[in-house]
């Protein structure tokens, strides 16, 4: 086999060469469990609408999609000196960036089941696909976390900031 160095590429074939590798190892990262990598399942699930979305030609998340963005750090305020990262995105007319404490997340009912990544996302994407206000997807948010969790006693913060992009 005979190597080509990167700079005697075209973009189009770069382009092309790095889609053909990241497809290759989301396929090898969610078909083989066993190799040692844990991932919750929310970030399974959305490994592999990434990976149906890519090899469809799409690119990014769809008008109707909720996209995680994770920051693996202490949570703000808990240690003066934490360095955070960050994170760039394009965002166009109309999309929301919801910010959200891990008490929405954790909020529990009596029996104990957790609200979750899956509720929380369809929550939004459903007031996100009604237009809703940033005012009214915070309302919306915090009361179905409140009517999922009734009268259990509150465990945590339910703290959350959306931002309309005009």
């Amino acid at each position: 086999m005979t190597q080509t160095k990167v700079k005697d590429l075209t973009v189009d074939e770069l382009k092309g060469l790095i889609k053909e590798v990241v497809t290759q190892t989301l396929f090898e990262v969610l078909s083989d469990p066993d190799e040692g990598l844990e991932l919750r399942p929310e970030a399974g699930n959305q490994l592999r609408r990434s990976l149906a979305a890519m090899k469809a030609g799409k690119r990014g998340a769809s008008l109707q999609e909720v996209e995680e963005l994770v920051l693996d750090a202490y949570p703000l305020g808990i240690r003066a000196d934490t360095r955070y990262r960050a994170l760039e995105v394009a965002l166009k007319g109309g999309d929301y960036v919801v910010f959200c404490s891990d008490g929405l997340i954790e909020a529990a009912n009596a029996s104990g089941e957790l609200f979750g990544f899956e509720r929380l996302g369809e929550t939004i994407r459903q007031g996100c696909r009604e237009g809703l206000s940033s005012a009214s997807l915070v309302d919306r948010l915090i009361g179905e976390v409140q009517a999922f969790a009734g009268e259990a006693p509150q465990g945590d913060d339910r703290t959350c900031v959306v931002i309309r992009v005009g």
